[in-house]
């Protein structure tokens, strides 16, 4: 269970690594303090491993900006780290689909959470893909869901280059 939730940590850094550079595309967030400072918390007690205060910091945050892609994969990898709480988090998501089926934040959060599944073993890239396209189609021009289908796609090539160097004999 540890080397999974390391794993999924891990994942989440990669993964808010590769969305750093359009996050800083966005500079009138990350210039609210309204939003980078429950982000900040929620950056400190994720490292501290409180997960329950990074979940706080990382939802206050998004209540802000509800599409920034760091937010939403840190909320994703923090849910991950307390069980049960990944699962109970995407049936909120689909949950919202009901109220909210062509929602722009509804698609995007929860494409990123279906995205965030494969973390934790579970192929959901199929799902996480229609969701992110159904964002993008939502809100055109928006950067947040390209984010995510790029980290999808980085997925699947690290995935494929596993599989190749598996069958190969590599290792």
């Amino acid at each position: 269970v540890n080397a999974l939730r390391t794993g999924v940590a891990g994942a989440c850094a990669v993964a808010a690594l590769a969305v750093l550079p359009c996050a800083a595309a966005a500079p009138g967030a990350y210039a609210d303090p309204a939003f980078t400072v429950p982000l900040d918390a929620g950056l400190r007690a994720f490292y501290r491993r409180d997960f329950a205060a990074a979940r706080d910091g990382f939802t206050a945050a998004l209540a802000v900006v509800p599409d920034n892609t760091l937010a939403l994969a840190f909320l994703n990898a923090t849910a991950a780290q307390t069980p049960g709480a990944f699962d109970a988090l995407v049936a909120a998501e689909e949950d919202r689909l009901t109220g909210d089926p062509h929602g722009y934040v509804t698609q995007l959060r929860l494409g990123f959470s279906y995205a965030f599944s494969g973390a934790l073993g579970r192929d959901r890239n199929d799902d996480a893909r229609e969701a992110l396209e159904a964002a993008a189609a939502a809100r055109p021009g928006a950067a947040a869901p390209h984010d995510g289908l790029g980290i999808l796609r980085e997925n699947e090539r690290s995935i494929n280059r596993i599989e190749y160097a598996g069958a190969s004999g590599w290792s």
